[in-house]
């Protein structure tokens, strides 16, 4: 059986727009993850990963910068039944650590390249 992206996801962490650093912060500590996804007007406006808030401290910005500023825009998404083997030269390709899930053109998951790994280790 080959692994596919619906077999990996989890539910993205969604954040609003407008929610500041410092709540964004505050959700991915409770929430134990490294990126949220942005939502606008209920749709995906982007995604801020910890990479992205650490930029932005390194910028000098303070906490009170709203999601929408600090959004990575550009959403990298693949199909529920895409392989685990296609992720992976996705992510490489695009120097990146997670992929969004589509399904019917809708964002239901996101595979994070520590869930591959692990997968990975159980073979």
């Amino acid at each position: 059986m080959k692994l596919k992206a619906k077999d990996l996801m989890k539910e993205p962490i969604k954040v609003h727009a407008e929610a500041t650093l410092a709540e964004i912060l505050e959700i991915m500590e409770k929430r134990h993850v490294s990126s949220v996804l942005v939502i606008d007007k209920g749709k995906p406006l982007g995604v801020i990963s910890e990479t992205d808030i650490l930029r932005e401290i390194a910028r000098g910005c303070d906490k009170t910068r709203i999601a929408k500023e600090v959004a990575t825009k550009s959403l990298i998404a693949v199909e529920e039944e895409t392989d685990i083997i296609e992720i992976c030269k996705i992510m490489d390709k695009w120097n990146i650590r997670r992929v969004f899930v589509e399904k019917n053109g809708e964002i239901v998951g996101i595979v994070k390249l520590s869930d591959i790994i692990k997968e990975i280790a159980k073979l």
